[in-house]
């Protein structure tokens, strides 16, 4: 049955990203080819007018993956919400499904569509360092990236994709358990799931922070020279500490996903209430 509701969940959702991700796709390939015909005819003479398109087609290509990723992460929310709690709902829960089930259905076709934007954010990237003007050639900005972090660029690139990955499966997830907690009062279920998004992410901030002042003091008291070794790693390589603040991140974020990945399940098991 998982199957069957994660076929179903990317043909609808095929019908908002395939035509999403084939428009950012032609926009990014249209700049480039624009770009590429000035350039051949100014034979690559310095020239104000390639570094005016290049800043124009940077921001412009900006703020259309922006818009693409908030959507990678408002449909399956939206998705989750209307097919699970809303009317479609009455329908949903008399599949032989279980509530863990629908929420991997979700996820899966939420992971399957942000991959293919993470790609297109990866093609962008390319297409900004390959169309630097009159700075350096592309190889040599991966060679320059290398020589400068110890790490190579694509490496880096993919990286950071996992991370992004990491990114919307736990905003997902956080969002599935507000929605789940709102649910348990159907007749102001919006109101209450947007409370329940302001208390959650309040009582992480405490924790959090609490977190890093009791961290904090025990290495202190246990040993001083861990924070200086944290500063030594930072100054020698900043990219290799950026990437492992990253990761870890990365297992902190996935030991939410699974409370929260267990409480909606909970909640959709024992506390469901559609009425």
């Amino acid at each position: 049955m998982l199957g069957k509701l994660m076929k179903y969940e990317l043909r609808f959702t095929a019908k908002i990203y395939l035509p999403l991700l084939t428009a950012v796709v032609a926009m990014l390939g249209g700049f480039q080819l624009i770009f590429l015909v000035v350039r051949m005819l100014l034979r690559d003479t310095p020239n104000p007018l390639v570094s005016i398109l290049f800043g124009l087609f940077s921001v412009l290509s900006a703020f259309a993956l922006f818009a693409m990723l908030v959507l990678l992460v408002i449909v399956p929310v939206q998705r989750f919400y209307k097919n699970l709690l809303g009317d479609e709902g009455y329908l949903m829960f008399t599949l032989p499904a279980t509530p863990a089930q629908q929420i991997c259905s979700k996820l899966f076709s939420g992971v399957t569509w942000a991959t293919a934007g993470v790609a297109v954010c990866v093609l962008a990237v390319l297409l900004f360092c390959w169309n630097l003007p009159d700075v350096m050639e592309f190889s040599s900005v991966v060679a320059s990236f290398q020589a400068e972090t110890g790490l190579s660029f694509y490496l880096a690139l993919l990286l950071f994709s996992i991370f992004l990955l990491f990114v919307f499966v736990n905003t997902w997830l956080h969002f599935y358990l507000c929605i789940a907690i709102g649910g348990q009062w159907p007749q102001n279920r919006l109101l209450a799931s947007a409370a329940a998004y302001l208390i959650l992410n309040a009582v992480l901030q405490i924790l959090l922070f609490v977190g890093l002042i009791v961290v904090s003091i025990v290495f202190h008291t246990l040993d001083g020279g861990f924070f200086h070794g944290i500063q030594s790693l930072a100054q020698q390589s900043p990219m290799g500490f950026f990437f492992g603040m990253l990761g870890v991140n990365a297992a902190l974020m996935a030991v939410l996903d699974l409370v929260y990945f267990f409480a909606t399940r909970w909640l959709l098991s024992k506390r469901l209430n559609l009425a």
